[in-house]
């Protein structure tokens, strides 16, 4: 069965992405400083829409090659990370049911390349590199847990997370995973490589989903990358996050429904990491009732199209082409089609049907006239829509609709 593919437009700007790194790795850009200005509009202009791995990776790809990280990569490993990037294009295109979660895939990749360079330099047995990795993640778990220690960590601070293995934080400051960043009041201050690796290496230390419940950590922001994390890793039981989807899924704040919509949509969020969840179905029908309801408030709508964005694309795709080929509610066709046939899943058919299904429905002319210019944007030379328009344009009266006849 071939892979499900983002179509040409993303493709094409991998390709854009890739070759601008490749300048820089050829030495085709000028300066190191000005490096990350060059790249930068440069992702900033092809990706800024995309949600997938790519975008999160974009950070890190800068820091790296520019080597404004306090453990640069060398040139032979900045060509090597060129070489592997074909890996993360194909992260990109979804092939999920080969890598069990994307996001996590990613990073397991990358920590298994830093141990791989270092080990020459470094060498680290797997019982080392196990309990490094344990450690890594209870001081991760604690900073992100803490107001003010969040992401730069004191000395006195990663001592006592480290506890009776502090003899191996020597070894995490050459791997490069901690990297003193500064001094404040005489005390040396640290921080991870990357923010995204101490969510990871967090994300690792979390064993029961009831942790996220506590102090209410799904309704804060900087934990939403560590849940999604938890989500992806393939050594829990699917037990666990299942729990922990139905969990949110049945949440109720018993203050106006503010958290329980919260939850409902992180959960459905949440599937990006883990869609062969038992309540996806259950998940993605709610979410499209959500977001294509005109029943629905503005601020519950707005939450829809933000999750409708960030959940799992293939399952979101499949869901809202049963919506448009069933929903009775031609308004609401008529928007779900839009959306997967412009934003989900440019020029696909379902949408395609549907939104002829809808111009041969409506009759007001200013209506059909909106969803001939929708078809022509998601499948360009539609004859319907351009037969619609040549027999509005020919048939109407208004004065307005003639001058747009002589221009056509």
């Amino acid at each position: 069965m071939a892979r499900p593919s983002y179509g040409a437009a993303t493709q094409s700007r991998s390709r854009i992405l890739f070759t601008v790194l490749l300048d820089y790795a050829n030495e085709e850009l000028e300066t190191e400083e000005s490096s990350i200005e060059v790249l930068r509009p440069q992702i900033q202009t092809h990706w800024q829409s995309e949600r997938r791995l790519i975008v999160r990776t974009k950070v890190r790809f800068l820091e790296a090659l520019t080597k404004l990280v306090y453990s640069p990569l060398s040139a032979d490993q900045i060509k090597e990370s060129l070489r592997r990037f074909e890996d993360y294009l194909g992260i990109l295109e979804d092939n999920r049911p080969n890598r069990g979660g994307s996001e996590v895939w990613h990073f397991q990749q990358f920590v298994d390349t830093i141990y791989a360079w270092k080990q020459d330099y470094f060498p680290i047995t797997p019982t080392q590199r196990q309990q490094l990795n344990y450690v890594l993640g209870q001081v991760a778990l604690r900073a992100l847990a803490q107001s003010e220690t969040r992401f730069r960590l004191p000395y006195s601070f990663v001592q006592q997370a480290f506890g009776n293995e502090i003899d191996l934080m020597p070894l995490a400051l050459q791997l490069g995973w901690l990297n003193q960043v500064s001094t404040t009041s005489g005390e040396k201050v640290y921080a991870f490589y990357h923010s995204s690796f101490q969510e990871y290496f967090a994300a690792q230390a979390i064993d029961d989903w009831h942790f996220f419940f506590e102090n209410f950590a799904i309704f804060q922001s900087h934990w939403r990358e560590v849940i999604f994390l938890w989500l992806g890793r393939t050594d829990l039981a699917i037990a666990q996050k299942e729990s922990f989807i139905q969990a949110l899924l049945n949440f109720d704040d018993r203050c106006g429904g503010f958290y329980t919509h919260r939850a409902f949509f992180l959960a459905v969020s949440g599937l990006s990491e883990f869609p062969q969840s038992q309540n996806a179905d259950q998940l993605l029908t709610g979410l499209i009732q959500h977001r294509f309801s005109s029943e629905t408030l503005a601020p519950v709508r707005e939450a829809a199209r933000i999750a409708l964005l960030q959940t799992d694309r293939q399952t979101a795709i499949a869901k809202l082409e049963q919506f448009v080929c069933s929903t009775p509610d031609v308004f609401a066709r008529w928007t779900a089609a839009y959306t997967l046939g412009k934003t989900l899943d440019y020029g696909n058919s379902h949408a395609v049907d549907a939104l002829i299904e809808v111009l041969n429905t409506i009759e007001n002319t200013m209506l059909r006239l909106n969803v001939c210019a929708q078809l022509e944007r998601i499948n360009p030379g539609n004859r319907v829509a351009f037969e619609t328009l040549q027999s509005i344009l020919i048939t109407t009266e208004s004065e307005t609709f003639q001058r747009k006849r002589r221009t056509f």
